[in-house]
């Protein structure tokens, strides 16, 4: 297949290893000049690819048969109706909008053609997260933990401070991801907390699956814990995805018996598994790519599924 790329940015650059990785090609991209260092790199990856000078160009050409859109975060919502209004698959980097009505609105115009639609949430498709969401469809959960944490700073510096009312979504591959493997979340509580002038540093949040299951919620601007989710089942084992990239299954402990020195009896976890995600490119992508040129709708995000999740990181963000 014939793909266009919307975007020369980092992500356009990684997608673009994927689809020739597949045996596809990249025909057309576009981007904001022939000059662009971002462009000059993307066309020594893709020598035979067309520079097209907007994203009409790439939705419209006859050399594309499908197209992924690598927006800058807040410029993708208002290119909704005409990435969703193409009949070509398209595949659309996160954030798809950064407000509920904005997306619900969109959907509504447009459910003729959502259905070659899907969002990039490549964490779906890490063989650890899918490993996970097997478990859980066996059932047996008793509880699960998700933790996230974001350097403010950092992306202030990269994007202005106007991303940080939008850091739950712009940073929403863990909260995908937990509704992916839990299911629908219903928040019950939050307890927030303002800091250093931001009006959104830190959330803890409480949640509950439809199966009833309690989920704790912490998402914070300087935790120095890695992304992760981890659930407790009935038969004794924890599953922690910790980096996300990384599944670790633990039941039992082994115990080291107190000696002269510390005086001290030691547990540790048993680690009975591990699985690693498939990093020789940009972890998910490949999958990603191969699903939604298949168009394969099992693991992919749809885009009606980003509603719930923008619906649950507005709740978050507004408790904050």
């Amino acid at each position: 297949m014939r793909l266009g790329l919307i975007g020369a940015g980092a992500i356009a650059y990684e997608h673009a290893r994927a689809i020739l990785a597949l045996g596809h090609e990249v025909a057309l991209v576009s981007a904001l000049s022939e000059r662009s260092p971002r462009w000059e790199k993307l066309k020594s990856l893709c020598p035979d690819a067309g520079f097209a000078a907007g994203a009409a160009e790439v939705l419209q050409s006859p050399r594309t048969d499908a197209i992924v859109a690598c927006l800058p975060w807040n410029v993708t919502e208002g290119r909704l109706e005409d990435l969703l209004s193409c009949p070509k698959p398209v595949l659309i980097e996160k954030p798809v909008a950064l407000s509920l009505t904005a997306l619900q609105g969109a959907v509504d115009r447009h459910r003729g053609t959502l259905a070659n639609k899907r969002v990039g949430y490549n964490r779906r498709f890490y063989e650890p997260a899918l490993r996970l969401r097997e478990r859980i469809e066996q059932g047996g959960l008793r509880s699960a933990e998700v933790t996230i944490s974001e350097d403010i700073e950092n992306h202030v510096k990269r994007h202005g401070p106007e991303i940080v009312p939008h850091l739950m979504l712009f940073s929403s591959h863990a909260l995908d991801l937990a509704l992916f493997l839990l299911g629908p979340l219903n928040l019950l509580k939050t307890y927030p907390k303002k800091e250093r002038g931001f009006p959104f540093v830190s959330c803890h949040a409480l949640l509950e699956t439809a199966g009833g299951a309690p989920v704790w919620l912490s998402s914070n601007a300087d935790d120095p814990c890695p992304v992760g989710i981890r659930c407790r089942f009935e038969d004794g084992t924890a599953w922690h995805l910790a980096p996300l990239e990384t599944l670790r299954v633990y039941q039992g402990f082994e115990i080291a018996a107190a000696d002269p020195k510390t005086n001290i009896r030691r547990y540790s976890p048993v680690l009975k598994e591990e699985v690693q995600a498939d990093s020789k490119l940009k972890p998910g992508l490949l999958a990603q790519m191969r699903g939604f040129l298949a168009q394969e709708s099992a693991v992919g995000a749809t885009v009606e599924q980003s509603l719930p999740l923008i619906s649950l990181a507005q709740a978050l963000t507004a408790a904050s």
